[in-house]
């Protein structure tokens, strides 16, 4: 056998011998985790106290534990389109 190969180095696995596949289309079901802190309106709120300080400034005391901000999420937040909301956890932070 005449070819410029080295002894012993004509194999299968060669890289010459690689062939190159042809790229194919597979479905995945991906999961993403994502986080933003974000500023949400919400009107559902308890109002405990308000008023003006002895140094005169204007203050409330809101509490915000009871309102439904999962729900103001889903409206107000852009989500990416096309995408299967299976759940949203938002927490307080401020």
């Amino acid at each position: 056998m005449n070819n410029n190969y080295p002894a012993g180095s004509n194999t299968h696995d060669a890289p010459w011998n690689e062939v190159d596949l042809e790229v194919k289309s597979v479905e995945v079901e991906i999961t993403l985790t994502l986080t933003k802190r974000v500023n949400l309106k919400v009107s559902d709120y308890e109002l405990i106290e308000q008023g003006v300080d002895k140094d005169g400034a204007f203050f409330e005391d809101i509490d915000f534990s009871k309102c439904d901000i999962d729900s103001a999420a889903k409206v107000q937040v852009d989500l990416p389109k096309n995408w299967i909301v299976e759940e949203i956890d938002t927490e307080l932070v401020g």
